[in-house]
């Protein structure tokens, strides 16, 4: 092989190199929460602004009592919205873009019913960083890239209106 042809080959596999590269901004897509006891879908929403909304809950991170129904934001301290169903329920809102992070936005914990200020970041192509925060506490958690949920999964997410 001529020197010339390794250069365009090593220029080439570069080029393809970048342009597969993931921007920390491309947060997208469906992620396993660090625990593995949910999964979160982010879509770009509210004028391009990264919004997650709960996909699925393991049935067996339940007490079995729960585990049998719909999911309800029992923890939120206003009675109205404690009737509102986790599955769909938007934890993940009201960003700014920066040039290297999703920043000053906030996050909600259905298991605590509480709201943090939050911060996201692409790791890579199968890491999310999420950090939430009260006043200089932060945690920081590392999500996993998931598949779009199985069909048994979506199935199991069926929807009762009645919160009983």
């Amino acid at each position: 092989m001529s020197a010339e042809w390794e250069i365009r080959h090593m220029l080439t596999v570069l080029a393809l190199t970048l342009l597969e590269a993931i921007s920390p901004l491309d947060v997208e897509g469906t992620w396993q929460t660090e625990d593995g006891r949910s999964k979160v879908e982010i879509r770009l929403e509210e004028g391009e602004k990264p919004v997650g909304r709960v996909v699925w809950v393991d049935p067996q991170s339940l007490d079995p009592a729960r585990a049998a129904g719909p999911i309800y934001d029992r923890h939120n301290p206003d009675s109205q919205m404690a009737l509102r169903p986790i599955i769909g329920l938007p934890i993940i809102y009201g960003f700014e873009r920066s040039e290297t992070a999703w920043r000053r936005g906030e996050i909600y914990d259905p298991s605590q019913g509480a709201t943090y200020r939050a911060r996201l970041q692409r790791v890579d192509q199968d890491t999310l960083m999420v950090k939430g925060c009260v006043a200089v506490l932060c945690r920081e958690q590392i999500w996993t890239k998931s598949p779009l949920l199985a069909q048994h999964e979506a199935e199991a997410l069926a929807l009762s209106p009645d919160p009983q």
